[in-house]
């Protein structure tokens, strides 16, 4: 193996950009930019979520590739129809793509282990004793609140990075 890549790291780089080669790019006409990025994160979230060795891949791997760039220039561009400055951008991206791969990985982890660990957490949360935890008890439904299917957590989510790289801006 190691007389086509010098390393894992390398081997798993390829991997990625080649699952990233599988992703089809949302149709971005007639939309606003914030839906474009939310549209193409989304898509990128998806792939990730279909192929599990992905989204672990995306967090452990320095990516590099034609794909991967792809990936990037899409985003950089809907923060540039956007109006947000060049450095922001580029350390935006980086923020946007770790977010989504993190909430892939989650996603595919829970999928994996069953919802018996999401229930034991859920539990423990809900019958944490107010005295010791009182902010634990005071958001207790909240923690765990979101709709999947709308994926409304998801883009408050990437709301919360968009707004935060915006004031960065002024």
């Amino acid at each position: 193996m190691y007389v086509y890549v010098n390393n894992v790291q390398e081997l798993s780089a390829y991997v990625l950009d080649y699952g990233l080669g599988q992703m089809v790019y949302p149709d971005s006409k007639d939309i606003t930019w914030k839906e474009q990025l939310f549209d193409l994160l989304h898509t990128y979230f998806l792939l990730l979520f279909e192929k599990p060795g992905l989204a672990e891949i995306s967090l452990s791997t320095i990516p590099q590739g034609t794909n991967f760039l792809q990936l990037t220039e899409h985003i950089l561009a809907a923060l540039h129809e956007g109006g947000i400055k060049s450095t922001s951008a580029a350390w935006g991206v980086d923020l946007l793509l770790l977010y989504v791969s993190s909430v892939a990985y989650e996603k595919v982890s829970w999928k994996k282990q069953g919802s018996s660990q999401i229930s034991d957490t859920k539990k423990a949360f809900l019958q944490a004793d107010k005295t010791q935890f009182p902010f634990i008890h005071r958001v207790k439904e909240e923690m765990f609140a979101g709709d999947t299917v709308s994926m409304e957590r998801f883009r408050w989510g990437i709301d919360v990075i968009l707004y935060g790289i915006q004031q960065e801006d002024n």
